[in-house]
């Protein structure tokens, strides 16, 4: 009798339960919410640009690819990830300037020859500015592809400058903000977190990212996907402060590296810096070169198609910004030491 009842009650619990959720369920449709769509970020669909990397989270895949913004220009990218420049051709072994960054410097949307870096190249004919700007790249990844370019025997005594061209949005992305999370996304529609930092007791943790893992019936279920959600907001909660410090650190790594391999640092703002985080940058006493084009992304002229990425435009202006602060710099007018007479050309 006994066991006989607790299965009757347990049933009863069971159906309540499954009522309360059901009726959660089409409240939550009759607000219009909806469960998780599988939908893969068009920059990133097919066989894209974009390949898998284990340290990096991504990089620039060898071969010819075709922008989804504006006239659809193709874009070429190298064996080691580097954007091709048919005015380096011959330039190897020489005097370099390597360049990270996100989208803003690989130029995305914009033909080889119109990067600004490919424009640096064309007016300075004894440097070889090397172009390894990556779509979605935070200053945790450009500090990483710069780490690995520079440990590369074919770069050692050549890197002269490490350029990192930053967007205030590097910020976000260092923390791997939960905006970021849900914009990104794997060539199967979930979600993905770049390699990120947080600021932990004090201490830079650096976190592997990946894939989120879908939830059984998030696909099904609006009340699942919430759920979901609320997790993820949880996890990849940071205030503004711990993006900024985190952002500061990362860029004074990037110093260190380049001094570690005796060269100049240059820190290239691409966008409107928050004042946060210039004041940092001021304290840290990290060189910083403003190419911001005020009010840039409202002129159709400026941006690919008219409202994608910084056009060949703007790359030019970008190009000017930074070949005057190349001009000004003895260290990249003269051969090293050990660097023949002439060396780049």
């Amino acid at each position: 009798m006994a066991a006989r009842a607790w299965l009757r009650g347990g049933a009863l619990a069971l159906a309540a339960a499954g009522l309360v959720l059901a009726a959660l369920e089409a409240g939550l449709r009759l607000a219009g919410e909806a469960p998780r769509v599988l939908r893969v970020n068009p920059y990133l669909a097919g066989r894209s640009w974009a390949a898998p990397d284990a340290r990096l989270g991504w990089r620039n895949r060898e071969g010819s690819f075709t922008a989804i913004e504006g006239p659809r220009s193709p874009m070429r990218f190298l064996a080691d990830g580097r954007r091709f420049d048919p005015r380096a051709r011959g330039r190897e072994g020489g005097a370099e300037i390597l360049l990270v960054g996100g989208s803003f410097a690989q130029g995305y949307g914009v033909r080889d020859g119109e990067t600004f870096a490919a424009l640096l190249n064309a007016r300075f004919p004894a440097l070889h500015v090397l172009n390894y700007g990556t779509g979605g790249y935070s200053t945790l990844q450009a500090l990483r592809m710069a780490e690995r370019q520079l440990a590369a025997p074919r770069r050692k005594g050549r890197v002269r400058a490490l350029v990192y061209a930053m967007i205030a949005h590097h910020a976000a992305r260092n923390v791997a903000a939960v905006d970021w999370v849900r914009y990104l996304t794997t060539s199967d529609g979930r979600l993905l977190a770049p390699p990120h930092m947080r600021l932990e007791g004090g201490r830079l943790v650096p976190h592997a990212g990946g894939p989120v893992p879908v939830w059984p019936l998030e696909t099904r279920s609006a009340l699942v996907r919430l759920a979901h959600d609320g997790l993820l907001a949880l996890m990849h909660d940071a205030s503004e402060a711990e993006s900024m410090r985190v952002t500061i650190a990362l860029v004074r790594r990037m110093q260190a590296l380049a001094r570690r391999h005796g060269a100049l640092f240059l820190t290239m703002g691409l966008t409107a810096m928050p004042e946060p985080l210039r004041a940092g940058l001021r304290e840290a006493a990290i060189p910083f070169l403003d190419c911001n084009l005020p009010g840039w992304w409202r002129r159709p002229e400026m941006r690919v198609g008219g409202r994608g990425h910084p056009s060949a435009r703007l790359h030019r202006a970008y190009a000017d910004c930074l070949g005057a602060w190349i001009a000004r710099q003895p260290a990249l007018q003269r051969p090293r030491d050990d660097e023949p007479a002439g060396g780049a050309q």
